[in-house]
């Protein structure tokens, strides 16, 4: 939920903290520090990896909006707006060089088969530019986009906590009515872009202009890791979300509809992506073809802890 807050691009900034779910260099440099400040966290099960979070209350000092924990005391009415500008001010700057976050690579793939997730994401962060806006859905997107990276200024819109499935496809209308010349960029499975979908009507009426990726992977995948692959209950008629903008735009909205089709491969993926940095003017809308089962590892991982504790 923290993701954006501090920029990805500071020499500082060391990565993404989710319990177990974390990368092991990340997970090892704060579960081994000598000292923590955790800054308005919320510990939900999404939040933490099912609850895997290991920061001992003893070296751990919790800031919050309407309190301070210190270790094992708490201080009441001390909230953040008061204490971190009193914080900062005391203590002293000093020079302090991080060893640098390893670069990674984009994984080679064939690029004449679908999109793999674990492709997808870091193929993301080339694609951000500085100051976007970028609204992940809950399941897959939101723990696939925990593999990009961030470029300086960008804003990342989730909500892990309540995992509200569908909010996306309005949030990304608010984010574009508000986010002036800020370029809004929205992740959505098919499964949930089906909720809220209209929305997109009001986005070509208003003539705003986000980058819809639509990953389809023929349902609802992360309820498939939790409650059963073959249920009936997480499937769905498989819409042609190619044609998208047409519908919704109407006669009226055509000249506001930049590119929208479908890209099979990760090869014709990379076609897609030039065209729709030429449509930057308008709407665009990418649905991408990938695995029913395919997944980021994290979200895997999360899919087993949270069955896991169902069962329990």
């Amino acid at each position: 939920m923290g993701k954006g807050a501090v920029s990805e691009s500071h020499p500082q900034f060391r990565g993404i903290y989710v319990g177990s779910l974390s990368d092991p260099r990340v997970k090892e440099e704060l579960e081994t520090a000598d000292l923590i400040l955790s800054v308005g966290g919320l510990k939900s099960d999404f939040n933490t990896g099912s609850f895997s979070f290991r920061m001992d209350t003893e070296k751990t000092v919790e800031i919050h909006s309407d309190y301070t924990d210190v270790f094992f005391g708490t201080y009441k009415a001390v909230g953040m707006k008061y204490l971190l500008p009193k914080l900062s001010a005391a203590i002293p700057k000093r020079e302090f060089k991080c060893p640098a976050v390893p670069v990674k690579e984009l994984p080679q793939i064939d690029m004449k088969e679908m999109v793999p997730q674990a492709w997808f994401w870091p193929r993301m962060s080339k694609f951000f530019k500085a100051d976007d806006i970028v609204v992940a859905e809950t399941g897959t997107s939101v723990f696939g986009a925990l593999n990009s990276h961030l470029p300086e200024g960008a804003t990342f819109i989730s909500q892990i906590l309540w995992g509200s499935i569908g909010y996306t496809v309005g949030a990304t209308l608010g984010a574009a009515v508000g986010g002036g010349s800020r370029r809004v960029i929205l992740f959505v499975g098919d499964g949930s872009f089906q909720l809220t979908c209209q929305e997109v009507s009001v986005m070509i009426r208003l003539g705003l202009r986000p980058v819809i990726f639509l990953l389809n992977n023929n349902g609802y995948t992360i309820e498939r890791l939790i409650h059963g692959v073959k249920r009936t209950y997480n499937d769905i008629d498989n819409w042609d979300f190619s044609k998208t903008l047409d519908y919704f735009g109407g006669v009226a909205g055509q000249d506001k509809i930049g590119f929208q089709g479908r890209a099979n491969t990760a090869g014709e993926f990379e076609q897609v992506l030039k065209k729709v940095e030429s449509h930057s003017d308008k709407i665009n809308l990418v649905e991408l073809m990938m695995d029913w089962l395919d997944a980021p590892e994290n979200l895997v991982k999360q899919a087993e802890a949270s069955a896991a504790l169902n069962r329990s």
